[in-house]
């Protein structure tokens, strides 16, 4: 039998928990933009691109690939076996549509679709799209484009109405295969009203509960049970009922809390995110809701006993930054492999192309086992680095792979670094006759003398890591808009700090960065994330000799921007007053800091590494 205190944790977290009926809230988190059960989502991109089952692509009645501008650019990337295909040989074909294979595209198919002549057409179009895909086809997922915003000049509004309008439609036909809907917005100045009207007009059932979704997490969460207790309340009479279940709900109302995340990178979330988010959900015991916040941004609402709450929102934090690196290397970084099959490159999903790109950094020669997404299955691949080859065993094949460098152009990097190579990362020692090398040796010994360590002259290294510099200047540029833009020009955006640490944890970041993950081993004092000093002094005391009697400190540009005061217990940085943005990072003492704490791995670039 439960304990009392199990018992009223039970009652207080019944409403969210035991009966969908008794609580109104905002949409579910695999629900948030859905219409159930449906998960529709609205991006921004190119639809090329998508990792959905199936690419609509927009033609004339005559389905003459050549034609049309988005036509021509999916010939590019998909092949020129794809317009053979379309005009003899279509897997399903009527007067509206033509269905081929995806080509050199990620996709499995192309259905190819007559573009509607006439604004109320374009809702009985989407429709069609939707039968298809679900009762010929069965797959279950579909990219659409704004249909009408290009040809017919329709406003995006109007369009967005029409997708809502063919969707309820859908909805009511109870599909089985179709699950995964993206309307995929080409141009960026169209998003906002595309998200504002399908998100306005879904029609999710705010009541289905967790429940509802156990079909969409993992088998293993699937399977438990969930312990549900009631509790009754029996008394003399009514008052005496009235005041025990007043007490009960200001005992709730003490113990239970809420946070939100709000970040541009939760409208992007891939599958394998929103898996791991559903299954925070059910191990903490917590609510997770997207809703949208200021300004139309979709943000990640937590709700539950304060302790689970804290948790979910340090866990939840984690998984939203870990995507934002993913989508961030995605700007300059693709792994892809040849797909013998249309004798062209398919692209890698942008978690795997982290992934492999992660193994690469670690091992450039080195071999990794990663889960790929070939022929539109996962399949269990090799991929060896020092041969740029992918061995999938289960298919019986061997690929080649390619790591294409898409923005890392030399313009693109500090003008002061040296030719990199073909490596992707590397130190490059600075002469000591050099000016730079004066120049940032007097940044150390400003506050402490290296010499008292040793007669040797210290040695001065320019860390050069195209990977690490572009997480990095993509989330000072972030920072740096957002503070101008609330007009705070009194403080910087970033600062050049100090960090000593180990020989073992430097290797560590020089290539893969300042990780998190470290925090604790030399203090916790202000919170749980990476320290940085304003002095080279302070930072000595951690920069730990090696067997030789070695030390190192780093010299490394940090995004500081707002800052507040930490504490031990500060796992991510604190809300501002009255907002939904968090702090950049905390510090010792917020009117004289000479100690900051960063959260954020991309928030740190190694500048220089003294050795002394």
């Amino acid at each position: 039998m439960p304990r009392a205190g199990e018992m009223l944790n039970s009652v207080i977290m019944g409403s969210d928990k035991t009966s969908s009926s008794t609580t109104k809230s905002s949409t579910s988190l695999h629900q948030a933009r859905s219409y159930h059960p449906l998960n529709v989502q609205v991006k921004q991109g190119n639809i090329l691109t998508s990792d959905c089952n199936v690419i609509v692509n927009l033609t004339g009645s005559d389905f003459n690939l050549t034609g049309g501008q988005l036509s021509a650019k999916l010939v590019a990337k998909a092949g020129t076996g794809i317009v053979q295909e379309c005009s003899t040989n279509p897997q399903y074909s009527s007067t509206h549509y033509r269905v081929t294979s995806g080509g050199g595209l990620n996709c499995k198919n192309v259905l190819h679709l007559v573009s509607p002549k006439d604004a109320k057409y374009v809702s009985k179009s989407l429709k069609t799209v939707f039968e298809v895909v679900e009762k010929k086809l069965q797959l279950s997922s579909v990219a659409i484009p704004a249909i009408g915003t290009g040809n017919l000049g329709l406003k995006p509004v109007d369009v967005a109405k029409a997708t809502c309008e063919s969707l309820d439609a859908f909805v009511k036909t109870k599909p089985s295969h179709l699950k995964r809907i993206d309307v995929v917005i080409f141009q960026a100045a169209m998003l906002q009203d595309f998200q504002n009207i399908i998100h306005a007009s879904s029609s999710v059932d705010d009541e289905n509960s967790f429940e509802d979704r156990k079909s969409t997490i993992p088998e293993k969460v699937a399977d438990e049970k969930e312990a549900v207790v009631k509790l009754f309340l029996c008394a003399a009479d009514r008052i005496n009922i009235s005041n025990a279940w007043q007490r009960i709900r200001e005992h709730v109302h003490q113990k239970s809390a809420s946070r939100e995340i709000t970040d541009d990178t939760v409208t992007y979330l891939d599958e394998e995110a929103e898996n791991n988010l559903i299954a925070l959900e059910t191990n903490l015991s917590v609510k997770l809701r997207k809703t949208f916040g200021k300004a139309g941004k979709e943000k990640i609402s937590i709700s539950g006993m304060k302790d689970n709450v804290l948790d979910a929102y340090a866990a939840v934090s984690e998984i939203v930054q870990e995507y934002k690196q993913i989508l961030t290397r995605a700007e300059y970084v693709r792994w892809q492999y040849h797909d013998n099959n249309f004798n062209t490159k398919k692209d890698f999903t942008r978690r795997e192309s982290w992934r492999a790109e992660n193994a690469f950094q670690k091992n450039e020669k080195g071999t990794t086992q990663l889960s790929l997404k070939v022929l539109s299955t996962q399949q269990h691949c090799v991929l060896d680095f020092s041969k740029m080859e992918a061995t999938c065993r289960e298919l019986g094949f061997c690929e080649k792979i390619y790591r294409n460098m898409t923005s890392s152009s030399a313009e693109d990097l500090p003008s002061t670094w040296s030719d990199m190579g073909v490596f992707p990362w590397k130190l490059e020692n600075v002469s000591s006759h050099s000016t730079e090398y004066q120049n940032i040796l007097s940044q150390f010994t400003t506050t402490f003398n290296p010499s008292q360590y040793g007669n040797q002259q210290p040695r001065l290294q320019r860390v050069q890591n195209p990977t690490l510099y572009k997480q990095f200047i993509a989330q000072k540029g972030k920072v740096e808009a957002r503070m101008k833009a609330a007009g705070i020009t009194n403080i910087p955006v970033t600062q050049q700090l100090f960090h000593g640490t180990s020989t073992d944890v430097c290797q560590k970041v020089y290539k893969d960065g300042f990780d998190r993950s470290y925090a604790g081993k030399n203090a916790t004092m202000y919170g749980r994330g990476v320290y940085f000093a304003k002095t080279a002094q302070y930072s000595n005391g951690y920069a730990t000799p090696d067997a030789n009697g070695q030390r190192r400190m780093f010299l490394a540009e940090v995004v500081t921007g707002e800052y507040c005061q930490g504490n031990q217990s500060v796992i991510t940085p604190p809300f501002k007053p009255n907002q939904t943005d968090l702090y950049d990072s905390v510090v010792d003492n917020p009117s004289s800091p000479s100690i900051f704490v960063v959260f954020k791995d991309a928030s740190v670039y190694p500048l220089y590494v003294l050795t002394y």
